[in-house]
């Protein structure tokens, strides 16, 4: 007895393909890295313009600083975690200095 190739696996072949061409096509490409350092600098913020939200005259800074922190009450905690408050992330003793930069008297006394 003679076998048969069994032609419904050409069908089921045919199926196969036509169900993941498409899924193949739209997979997405591997991420490549970019050349360019700019690409990975964070975006920047839109820059507000406060000349029509703030109203009044500011004579000090205090002023501005008081009028400031009505809208962005959490502005001096997050200030005060920052290295500019802190002074924590410079390496002092490299650069000549000893201790805690806070208790510093005077450099060359």
């Amino acid at each position: 007895m003679k076998k048969r190739f069994p032609f419904w696996t050409l069908g089921l072949l045919g199926i196969a393909i036509v169900g993941l061409a498409p899924a193949l096509y739209f997979l997405p490409d591997a991420i490549k890295p970019s050349p360019n350092p700019a690409d990975y600098l964070p975006e920047k913020l839109v820059h507000v313009d406060h000349a029509d939200i703030v109203q009044g005259e500011f004579i000090t800074g205090q002023d501005v600083t008081r009028a400031r922190l009505e809208c962005h009450a959490d502005a001096a905690t997050d200030l005060m975690k920052t290295t500019h408050w802190t002074w924590r992330r410079l390496d002092w003793e490299a650069l000549g200095y000893s201790g805690d930069p806070l208790e510093w008297s005077g450099r060359d006394q």
